[in-house]
């Protein structure tokens, strides 16, 4: 069947896992056939779900969510793994225990994904722990490309953004103390007279920025806590951790600055 559709003989399962802002997303793909959109509507409708003037009205992604109604399933015969439907409901209750949400989408012929949207604050989060002025600042491991250092002389600006050169590439440079409002109180004349800065690139999506740091602390797995409501909706800020000396490290949303970075390029040069 897949070989008559194009496919390879042998089917795809993929699993991607990664944290954007203040959640973690699981995404579950196959390259299989695609859900049955009609066999859904049936059944829905057989089993009393929904009315056939609501069904007229629903698009097809919302009709896939009706497979995860307790008692749906498409299934031609019932077996001891499928067919009484029951499982979907099932991994939709635990999910939402967890404070999550499950969302799925399916294109006929090309797969099916199913994506999981946890809170960060269910994760242990491998991270890179660096120090600006005297805070601890934690960046998501996955999402740093590269640790350099810089001539300050490298650093130039252009269209009111400071930007690096690093090998060849241009790269846009994000300041957190300016970021954050942040008030530098540390003096280290070392740090101040020296013609070298640490440059953090970070990359999300194909986009990068840097980040200048005093100093790299190394890696470290953190346990992310929850966040006062007060610093919640705080723009390039995760979340936080508690660590091991009982300092309060805050978690960088590099993806947020990232954007941030990309708008405030983009608006420079309209203006």
């Amino acid at each position: 069947v897949r070989e008559a559709a194009g496919k390879p003989r042998q089917g795809t399962v993929s699993l991607n896992a990664f944290h954007r802002g203040n959640s973690i997303y699981i995404e579950v793909s196959d390259d299989g056939k695609g859900l049955d959109l009609d066999g859904i509507r049936r059944k829905a409708l057989d089993k009393g779900l929904i009315t056939e003037a609501d069904l007229e009205k629903m698009t097809p992604h919302q009709i896939y969510q009706l497979i995860w109604e307790p008692g749906l399933s498409t299934a031609k015969k019932v077996t001891q793994v499928s067919g009484r439907g029951m499982g979907m409901d099932i991994v939709k209750s635990k999910i939402e225990d967890l404070n999550g949400v499950v969302d799925l989408d399916s294109q006929p012929g090309k797969g099916t994904t199913m994506t999981i949207k946890l809170p960060l604050t269910l994760a242990i989060l491998p991270s890179l722990m660096v120090e600006i002025d005297d805070d601890v600042l934690a960046m998501p491991l996955e999402s740093v490309v590269e640790i350099v250092s810089i001539n300050k002389h490298d650093l130039s600006t252009v269209h009111g953004q400071q930007t690096a050169r690093v090998r060849g590439r241009v790269i846009s440079v994000v300041l957190l103390d300016e970021v954050f409002e942040w008030n530098r109180t540390s003096t280290n004349a070392d740090r101040e007279h020296s013609d070298e800065t640490t440059l953090v690139i970070v990359g999300e999506e194909g986009r990068e920025i840097g980040l200048i740091v005093d100093e790299v602390l190394g890696e470290q797995d953190i346990v992310i806590k929850s966040m006062a409501d007060n610093y919640r909706n705080v723009v390039g800020i995760a979340g936080a951790s508690i660590l091991g000396d009982g300092r309060v490290s805050l978690i960088l949303d590099l993806a947020a600055l990232i954007e941030m970075s990309s708008t405030k390029n983009a608006a420079t040069v309209a203006s």
